[in-house]
C-alpha cells in the first residue's frame, strides 16, 4: 500500500513503512529517512547518502487510483490514454486511471479549478497529482502489455464535457450533456446521445456522435472525418477547409454549409433556411440536392 503525506505543504508518496515523523523529517522503519526543510523532498539512505524518491522508481505492478471530484464541468485535454466517459446516478464525478505501472499512473494529472475539473498529461515527477488521490490500490493482475494508461470516467447528469487532443481513443456514453469535442492527434472519439455539440478537427483524428439535441458547430480542417448519424438539431452550422468528410444524418432546423476544400458535406434534412457555399472541389449534399 503507499502511502501519501503532506508536510508543510510538500506532498510525498512512499512504499516504505513510517516509524515515526518529526518537525520536517520522516524517517521509515528501515533507517532511511526524508526531510522537506527546503520546500522540497529529499530523499536519504540509512548510510545519509541523498537518493531519489522511491516514487520515482518504475513499478512492475498494475496499478489503479480512484478519486471522485463535486464539479459541473469535466475537461479532458493531452492525456497519451484510451479514455471511457459514461453516466452515473452519483452526484459526484468518478475517476479511474489504470496503468501497467506507477509511472503510467503518474502521468496523468487530476486537479479542480472551480466547478471544473481537469485531466491533463502531466511529468511522472510532477507531485501536485498527488494532492488529489483518494486511494491507490497496487495489485496482483497478471501483467500484460499496455500500450497506454487507461481512463474510466463517471459524470452526473449534466456535466459538460471538453476532450481536446487526446493520443488513443475516446468512447463516451450517452451522458446527454453539452460536449466539445477537438483532435488534431490519429485518435477515434465515438459518443453516444449529447445535448450541444462542438466538434473541431485539425488533423487526422475521426469524430462519430450518433444522436445530438440542441445545436452542431462542426469545422474540420484536417483529414480525419465528422460523422453524426442523428440528431435533432436547432442550429447547424458546419464549415470544411481540409480534406476530411462531414456528415450530418440527422433534421435540422436552419444551416449555415460552408466547404472551401475537397472533403465533403452531405446532411440529411434541413427544415428551414440554409445557408450553403461550395468554392472548393468538395461537394455539399443535402438529401438529394448537391451543389
Amino acid at each position: 500500500m503507499t502511502n501519501h503525506i503532506s508536510i508543510n505543504g510538500v506532498s510525498i508518496r512512499t512504499d516504505k513503512n513510517i516509524r515515526h515523523i518529526t518537525n520536517n523529517v520522516i524517517t521509515f522503519d528501515d533507517g532511511s529517512w526524508c526531510e522537506v526543510s527546503s520546500g522540497k523532498a529529499k530523499f536519504f539512505s540509512r548510510s545519509g547518502k541523498e537518493e531519489g524518491s522511491p516514487s520515482e522508481k518504475e513499478s512492475t505492478e498494475p496499478v489503479t487510483i480512484t478519486s471522485k471530484y463535486f464539479g459541473r464541468k469535466l475537461t479532458i485535454i493531452g492525456v497519451k490514454a484510451n479514455v471511457e466517459v459514461s453516466p452515473t446516478s452519483d452526484d459526484q464525478i468518478s475517476i479511474t486511471i489504470n496503468g501497467n505501472s506507477q509511472r503510467q499512473v503518474d502521468s496523468v494529472s487530476v486537479k479542480k479549478s472551480s466547478d471544473t475539473i481537469f485531466v491533463t498529461s502531466t511529468d511522472a515527477q510532477d507531485k501536485s497529482f498527488i494532492s488529489v488521490v483518494t486511494n491507490v490500490i497496487i495489485g496482483n493482475r497478471p501483467k500484460k502489455s499496455l500500450s497506454s494508461v487507461n481512463i474510466i470516467i463517471r459524470v452526473p447528469a449534466n456535466t459538460a464535457l471538453t476532450v481536446k487532443d487526446v493520443f488513443g481513443d475516446v468512447t463516451v456514453g450517452d451522458i446527454n450533456s453539452d460536449v466539445s469535442f477537438v483532435t488534431s492527434k490519429p485518435s477515434t472519439i465515438r459518443a453516444g446521445k449529447v445535448k450541444n455539440a462542438t466538434v473541431n478537427i485539425t488533423g487526422i483524428g475521426s469524430i462519430d456522435i450518433n444522436y445530438v439535441k440542441g445545436n452542431l458547430f462542426v469545422t474540420s480542417s484536417g483529414i480525419g472525418n465528422a460523422t453524426i448519424k442523428s440528431g435533432d438539431v436547432e442550429t447547424l452550422i458546419l464549415k470544411s477547409t481540409g480534406i476530411g468528410n462531414i456528415s450530418f444524418l440527422g433534421k435540422a432546423k436552419s444551416g449555415i454549409i460552408n466547404c472551401t476544400s475537397i472533403g465533403d458535406i452531405y446532411v440529411s434534412e434541413v427544415t428551414g433556411k440554409c445557408s450553403m457555399n461550395s468554392s472548393g472541389i468538395g461537394t455539399v449534399k443535402i438529401g438529394s440536392q448537391k451543389t
